[in-house]
């Protein structure tokens, strides 16, 4: 698993930060360039993550 899209997922489990903002502090120019490369490691997108860890 990529380092980068384990702490973005420690992120996103957290309330407090958009995907935006999480893309954005972890790199990624969009959060559609985020949510792409996090689906394509952690095989879900950022927003469905979210939606089931709240």
């Amino acid at each position: 698993m990529n380092w980068r899209m384990f702490k973005a997922r420690r992120s996103l489990e957290k309330p407090g930060q958009t995907i935006d903002q999480i893309a954005h502090d972890y790199g990624y120019g969009s959060s559609s360039a985020f949510s792409r490369a996090f689906r394509a490691v952690m095989g879900v997108n950022p927003s469905q993550l979210r939606t089931t860890s709240h």
